[in-house]
């Protein structure tokens, strides 16, 4: 009998204890934010939907990033669930300049949402300079297991002159660079001579 009196008495103080701590906690507020990404085309001043503007929820203290997001097709967007407190929504996207918005904490109600409207982002006027793309041609590819040499990129700049290894292979098999060469090719001991055993 004892024990069932003690064993009621426990599970009334755990009953007690949790209901008090249930009360000393507040609820946490959230709330979800969302609204919509728009541009103004000068000719026409008509409000378009920007599709995929980078949607960055950054905390006001330190600016480091809370949740991040695209806009959709419609340039909607909307961050699910966010805990009260200050907020700085950044948007930006490839040719305009970021809008910033502050969402201070007073406006977080609980089951509520919070709506930014629209957000109209304007064009940057950033003009680049010039660019050059230099390339150089490959001396040499591979495929497979055949290695092709690129005679376009082998330059003979000997004689006062640019040539491709192309037309400089012809003239030595024609016999033309022995004679603007003055030179007899060389013979080795089977009577091939140099340049026939090279090429």
């Amino acid at each position: 009998m004892l024990r069932i009196i003690l064993f009621i008495l426990l599970i009334t103080a755990c009953i007690e204890n949790g209901l008090a701590q249930s009360q000393s906690v507040p609820a946490v507020i959230q709330s979800d934010i969302s609204g919509v990404v728009r541009e103004i085309h000068d000719d026409d001043s008509i409000a378009v939907a920007v599709p995929n503007a980078n949607i960055r929820l950054l905390n006001a203290g330190d600016s480091s990033l809370v949740k991040g997001m695209l806009s959709d097709s419609n340039g909607r967007f909307l961050f699910a669930d966010i805990k009260q407190g200050d907020y700085l929504l950044a948007v930006s996207f490839l040719g305009y300049a970021t809008s910033f918005t502050q969402i201070p904490a007073t406006k977080f109600r609980r089951n509520d949402k919070i709506d930014i409207g629209v957000i109209i982002l304007k064009e940057t006027e950033i003009q680049l300079d010039e660019v050059i793309v230099e390339g150089q041609i490959p001396e040499l590819v591979i495929r497979g297991d055949t290695m092709e040499y690129n005679p376009a990129a082998f330059q003979d700049e000997g004689r006062g002159g640019s040539r491709g290894l192309a037309e400089t292979a012809a003239r030595i098999g024609s016999g033309q660079e022995r004679q603007d060469n003055n030179d007899k090719p060389k013979s080795d001991k089977q009577g091939f001579s140099q340049w026939k055993r090279f090429f």
